[in-house]
């Protein structure tokens, strides 16, 4: 539903005829263009209404919905969650090299390396 159709719908359920504004009146024009109209209307969006929220919510059995879970983690495993926060460095199912963890370390060995090679250490320190 557009944006402008959900407007006109709220216009109508929330108010009467008399109390709409002349630009309202513009808006609804299509819809209803006489106060007959209008009423038929919100007789109409109200019976909608009542008809949805009148549909029962449907449960499966338990033991349908356990074979169905079955089913689909044949197919698609339900991932283990880790309450680690070390999973972010070190995740599952990615090649060694582009784990973050084992990224970072490179770089602190490699900043490591630069500062012991290229820094003259005079013994001052």
């Amino acid at each position: 539903m557009k944006k402008a159709e959900l407007h006109i719908d709220t216009l109508i359920l929330e108010k009467s005829f008399h109390e709409l504004t002349a630009s309202e009146k513009v808006t609804i024009k299509e819809v209803a263009s006489t106060e007959a109209e209008f009423n038929e209307t919100k007789i109409m969006l109200i019976a909608i209404q009542n008809q949805i929220n009148s549909i029962p919510e449907i449960e499966p059995k338990s033991s349908i919905k356990k074979d169905l879970i079955t089913e689909f983690n044949k197919f698609r495993p339900a991932k283990a969650e880790t309450n680690s926060g070390l999973a972010i460095f070190f995740p599952q199912g990615k090649p060694f090299y582009k784990k973050l963890g084992v990224q970072l370390i490179a770089a602190a060995a490699v900043l490591a390396l630069i500062f012991t090679l290229f820094i003259p250490n005079d013994g001052n320190l």
